[in-house]
């Protein structure tokens, strides 16, 4: 193998770093990776467990002098998050990372790197290697599919480790310590869409979906519905209250290092006109009255996310809904919702989904979309956030 980060310090982590990037571990696809890491702890004569969730834990004994203090668990994740760029031929399922240096930055070349949460690997690998390093008992456990839903971590048996102290290394910021993260959970809430008229036959209604996840992620849901309603008050359009939501954001959202795709409609009763202002979002589905998909949808024009430019220049459309049966919006999270087939659900399985069930009362519709997708989705695990709108003429 080629090396290309042999020069760099520490030279173990960085070692370990590579050869890792040599093997495939998207998430759902990381027998690879962790057979690599058991046959690692083999070969260093280490204890070593591997559960039915491809979980690893390794562990290795205090050092002289350390034996009485209490025992650390290293913990990271061991798949990642696989994209590349549009121009680059990369298979994910099978080849390795191409790494380059370029400055003092380490990159991979068109596509992610696997640094979330590759090097909390290498790190740990490294001092489990090493030597020369004093320490307590330690486990180092690497879980499974972190980024697609944790269910490594929450197939854990807890039972299998005895360390007192854990530090997970799976963090943003180089040089900080984050105090009491722990743990994770899903849950299904069911709350009613919040919207704001405009006048007695305009509503106006907002679909975000912020990039990330936690505390950030809802401070900016936070800031765009009080934004969303207060400019609903002063501008009639759903470019201008687009253009003005992208103002006000912009140097928040760039001092977080953050973006949200976004949608603002208005729904005009009145002319039967749905005015559209579209920024990075997936455009609606609409059903017409006959039954069909309708073409008006092609009219939604796309613009870049809110938060990248701050001078962007919003369009919007006016789409008659005149003969439109339902208009559904949607946020990315039920188009890329994945079986254990690792198919993802798509545009067009909504679109027959809706076809099939745009008739029926809200709650019965609402059931069957709950039933499509947990008999769709690989143990009823949703990798992200899922957001369906959908506005019926009845």
């Amino acid at each position: 193998m080629t090396t290309v980060l042999n020069n760099l310090n520490p030279s173990l982590v960085f070692k370990y770093f590579e050869e890792i990037s040599q093997i495939p571990r998207g998430s759902y696809n990381e027998e690879q990776i962790s057979n690599y890491l058991y046959n690692f702890a083999k070969n260093l004569n280490l204890e070593v467990i591997q559960d039915e969730h491809l979980n690893i834990i390794i562990k290795k004994p205090a050092t002289a002098g350390y034996e009485n203090c209490p025992g650390v668990i290293l913990q990271g994740h061991m798949d990642m998050v696989c994209e590349k760029n549009k121009d680059v031929k990369h298979d994910f399922e099978k080849d390795p990372i191409k790494l380059k240096i370029v400055d003092d930055m380490i990159y991979a070349d068109g596509t992610t790197l696997g640094a979330d949460n590759g090097i909390a690997v290498a790190m740990s690998l490294a001092i489990l290697a090493s030597n020369d390093v004093s320490h307590p008992s330690l486990e180092v456990l690497i879980t499974s599919n972190e980024e697609s839903g944790m269910t490594g971590a929450t197939g854990l048996d807890g039972g299998l480790l005895n360390g007192k102290y854990i530090i997970n290394l799976d963090s943003e910021e180089e040089g900080y310590l984050l105090v009491s993260c722990a743990g994770g959970n899903r849950s299904y809430v069911t709350l009613p869409l919040t919207y704001k008229p405009i006048d007695e036959n305009k509503v106006a209604y907002i679909i975000a979906d912020v990039m990330g996840h936690g505390i950030v992620s809802n401070y900016i849901v936070a800031m765009i519905k009080g934004c969303f309603k207060t400019l609903c008050y002063n501008y009639q359009t759903a470019a201008d209250i687009m253009n003005k939501l992208n103002q006000i954001l912009y140097d928040e959202f760039d001092k977080m290092d953050v973006f949200t795709t976004c949608i603002v409609s208005i729904v005009d009763t009145q002319n039967n006109t749905l005015d559209i202002s579209n920024a990075g979002h997936y455009c609606p589905i609409i059903i017409d009255d006959t039954g069909n998909i309708s073409t008006e949808n092609n009219l939604c024009k796309k613009n870049i996310p809110l938060g990248v430019l701050e001078d962007t220049k919003y369009e919007h459309s006016t789409i008659s809904i005149k003969s439109s049966a339902m208009i559904c919006m949607y946020t990315d999270g039920i188009i890329e919702l994945k079986n254990q087939h690792k198919e993802e659900f798509g545009i067009e399985r909504l679109e027959q989904f809706l076809l099939k069930n745009y008739k029926l009362k809200k709650d019965d519709f609402i059931a069957e979309l709950k039933k499509e997708l947990n008999e769709f989705a690989a143990k009823h695990n949703f990798d992200d956030d899922i957001l369906v709108v959908c506005l019926s003429n009845k």
